[in-house]
């Protein structure tokens, strides 16, 4: 048995059920009570609903307003977790609180952060060779020249000199 309970913040005028789903309650110019309203995917792939207050409507995740009815408000810098890495999975089983490096570190785990270095130096103006050779021209060259020699700029180099950037790469 699907359960519902009131949208945080919008008490009286929608619910939220422990599916996932959400309706609208509360009458309205044009709206009709008890009607699931239709999500949509955002740019980032959750599922958003529109809800509306004093004529303007507010995006806001579906996830987070499961969360916020079934497990409570969520902390400030505390983020919302879908356990089997699906993020239009929204029923209530699913989610949990976590803070951002858990979030992270599950991602990892149920491999949806599958970027290596390699993928991320796919996009780099400089290639692993070309580091080294900066690191053994930097004694006798300015940070400048070299900046200037390779397309890159000034802090560029100076990072990469420092080991802030390409700490991997020795030689």
């Amino acid at each position: 048995m699907e359960e519902w309970r009131a949208v945080v913040g919008y008490e009286g005028a929608y619910e939220v059920s422990d599916q996932g789903r959400v309706r609208r309650i509360g009458g309205g110019m044009g709206a009709r009570p008890g009607r699931i309203l239709l999500p949509t995917r955002s740019s980032t792939g959750y599922l958003t609903v529109g809800l509306f207050v004093r004529q303007a409507v507010k995006r806001v995740g579906v996830h987070r307003l499961v969360v916020a009815a079934f497990y409570g408000v969520i902390p400030k810098g505390r983020e919302v977790n879908h356990l089997n890495g699906n993020k239009t999975a929204n029923h209530v089983s699913n989610l949990e609180i976590v803070t951002p490096s858990e979030n992270r570190r599950h991602a990892w785990r149920v491999g949806l952060n599958t970027c290596t270095l390699a993928m991320r130096r796919s996009a780099a103006k400089l290639s692993d060779e070309q580091v080294r050779l900066i690191r053994r021209l930097s004694g006798g060259v300015s940070q400048c020249v070299l900046a200037r020699r390779f397309g890159v700029n000034q802090s560029q180099i100076s990072r990469l000199l420092s080991h802030q950037q390409w700490n991997d790469i020795h030689g």
